[in-house]
């Protein structure tokens, strides 16, 4: 087989078959679980976990628990690896199960990540991700300044999101970098057509002065026309009144 090979559907059959286990799973030194019958010598544990997670990096245990003898060497930098005993296919070199793990300085697997030696080192990692969120979100809101505010200005936010299109906030696969970037499409388009307007549907200044100009002067002279005519019709009219009364 080429290589060893896991990913995020191997990890998952891999962690539902290890959390199905009652007992917790060993790490060990230097692999001496496997040793031991070989050698008669004893196999202490350096620390138990029974909880596995899959990131994009890799497969961890979640919950580890580290003796103070393994705790003290690894802060020390006695320890820097994890070194992973697991089941593979022998042709394509899928991982299969896990087994146990032991600290060691000189894994198989290269490019692991150093081991941590306690909860605490985890935790801190975690409060630096969770601060650098933090950081990024009151940048993007412009104001906030503690996770209170934080929360409040993202609901006001989600409110607001839902109230002007309650058929796209509410969907499933709502998208907010998506919706933004649609907007801002919109945007431009408007822009475009604000500085580069259609000529068929506009027409100059000047003409329009000169088409009112003239449909004044039109009505003008339509109400001069009419006031004639009423003026003639009453002189013929007049002058047929005393014609209908002269003497025969």
């Amino acid at each position: 087989m080429p290589h060893w090979f896991i990913d995020a559907a191997l990890a998952t059959q891999i962690i539902a078959e290890f959390e199905a286990r009652s007992n917790r799973t060993v790490v060990d030194y230097e692999h001496q679980t496997l040793l031991a019958a070989q050698n008669g010598q004893s196999a202490p544990a350096a620390g138990w976990f029974g909880r596995l997670a899959w990131r994009e990096s890799g497969l961890y245990a979640i919950d580890m628990e580290w003796t103070e003898r393994a705790t003290q060497m690894i802060e020390g930098g006695e320890y820097k690896y994890i070194s992973p005993v697991f089941a593979y296919h022998k042709k394509t070199g899928k991982v299969l199960r896990l087994r146990h793990a032991a600290l060691t300085n000189n894994p198989a697997l290269d490019g692991m990540d150093a081991v941590a030696a306690s909860q605490y080192q985890l935790l801190n990692m975690e409060k630096l991700s969770m601060n650098e969120l933090l950081e990024q979100l009151r940048w993007l809101l412009n104001m906030p300044v503690t996770v209170d505010e934080v929360v409040t200005e993202l609901q006001k936010a989600i409110d607001q999101l839902k109230g002007s299109n309650p058929a796209i906030a509410t969907k499933a696969d709502f998208n907010l970098v998506a919706r933004v970037q649609s907007l801002n499409s919109e945007i431009a388009s408007l822009k475009a057509a604000a500085s580069h307007p259609d000529p068929a549907k506009f027409v100059p200044v000047a003409t329009m002065k000169a088409l009112q100009i003239e449909v004044a002067s039109l009505r003008a002279e339509k109400i001069e026309r009419a006031s004639w005519d009423a003026k003639t019709w009453n002189r013929s009219s007049s002058t047929w009144l005393q014609s209908s009364r002269s003497p025969p």
